[in-house]
């Protein structure tokens, strides 16, 4: 598929409500789709999260649309929940957190992704840290974009072990 029309931009964190709709459905199509295979209510709780965070430091939306429509979003900020995780050689007890990323499923593997990633840390604070799914595909994406993978954690309270990744 060759994709027209793309634009990526970023997303005052003064009011991104309109969006609440839109996001709900990206994030009920891309993360239902392997390696997560998120039950569709759990969209709303990932669209809760981005709202529950846009009065942290640096806090960063960006959106994809090809010809009008939303078909990628990514978001993240300042916070102290990765650094917790992170080996103590990390040496820093905050950074800022790449969140959520999400193409739709018909628009993956055409570089949106990549664009929603590049433009949301454009200006983002350094040191960064994300957490991922553990599969060898997402760790390898992030490796090709800058990602030094810091090893498994278990999330404390849930029991979930994640891919922690830092770019300095």
């Amino acid at each position: 598929m060759i994709v027209e029309d793309v634009s990526v931009e970023h997303i005052s964190p003064d009011d991104p409500a309109p969006l609440r709709e839109e996001l709900i459905a990206l994030c009920a199509q891309a993360f239902a789709a392997d390696p997560w295979r998120d039950p569709p209510a759990r969209a709303v709780k990932v669209v809760d999260r981005v709202f529950a965070s846009v009065d942290k430091p640096a806090f960063r939306l960006v959106t994809c649309r090809v010809d009008g429509m939303l078909v990628g979003f990514g978001y993240g900020c300042v916070d102290t929940f990765c650094a917790g995780l992170a080996p103590r050689w990390f040496g820093h007890d905050k950074a800022f957190e790449l969140v959520d990323l999400a193409v739709a499923p018909m628009f993956q593997r055409l570089g949106i992704g990549r664009k929603v990633h590049d433009t949301l840390l454009a200006q983002a604070p350094s040191p960064r840290l994300l957490l991922t799914h553990q599969a060898l595909e997402l760790r390898s994406r992030y490796a090709r974009w800058g990602w030094q993978d810091l090893g498994d954690v278990v999330i404390p309270g849930s029991g979930a072990t994640l891919a922690l990744m830092a770019q300095q």
